[in-house]
């Protein structure tokens, strides 16, 4: 199920993030896993042309990001906020 790289909704008009439902549950799952590490990630913005949404944490900079269009055997949420605690933290 392709989307964002090569979506039809697109192709038939306004996209009207058609994909927001899933994206958002991806951004709380992320947001809760990376919190859980310390972090605490701001706005997802999406990568240009790509079915990716990335954040920053804000106090120390590292990412956590999630993909609508995982490869084979790729997660769909990913990045150093998820494996690494936060340096700045006051937890």
């Amino acid at each position: 199920m392709a989307k964002c790289e090569d979506c039809v909704v697109g192709l038939l008009g306004p996209c009207n993030d058609y994909c927001a439902f899933e994206r958002e549950l991806l951004e709380e799952q992320a947001r809760e896993l990376s919190q859980a590490r310390g972090h605490t990630p701001g706005k997802f913005n999406k990568i240009e042309r790509k079915a990716i949404w990335e954040a920053h944490c804000s106090q120390c900079g590292l990412l956590v990001s999630i993909s609508l269009t995982p490869g084979p055997n790729q997660p769909d949420i990913f990045g150093s906020g998820l494996t690494l605690p936060c340096a700045v933290s006051t937890d």
